[in-house]
């Protein structure tokens, strides 16, 4: 938020979320054999197994949704040049964030 150029800021947190992106196949082959030490260790312990997925899963997706959580309150730093319209403004951001997430969901349950 202090920062003097959020939109720098914001680009580079785009910048981070497009590199993890590209990364995360690698990170992915690069778990497997945790993976397979759980699942075999955890045979038989269907509740167990499925936490410790999830903390796999919660520990690859820290850094993307760290980044993206940073992005719209950037976003908004930069396009809030006065206080009167802080709160017009941050609203119509979140909205259009909102709909952008929307129309990508709907998008991809379009069957073929």
């Amino acid at each position: 938020d202090r920062h003097p150029n959020p939109l720098r800021i914001y680009a580079l947190l785009e910048a981070g979320i497009g590199l993890y992106a590209l990364a995360l196949p690698y990170l992915f082959r690069a778990i497997e054999p945790i993976y397979l030490v759980i699942a075999r260790a955890l045979e038989g312990h269907f509740i167990l197994f499925n936490f410790a997925r999830g903390i796999l899963a919660a520990g690859l997706l820290l850094v993307p949704t760290t980044l993206m959580g940073g992005t719209v309150p950037a976003i908004g730093r930069y396009l809030v040049t006065r206080r009167d319209t802080v709160g017009w403004n941050i609203g119509l951001l979140y909205g259009l964030n909102t709909l952008g997430a929307v129309v990508g969901c709907v998008a991809e349950n379009i069957p073929d």
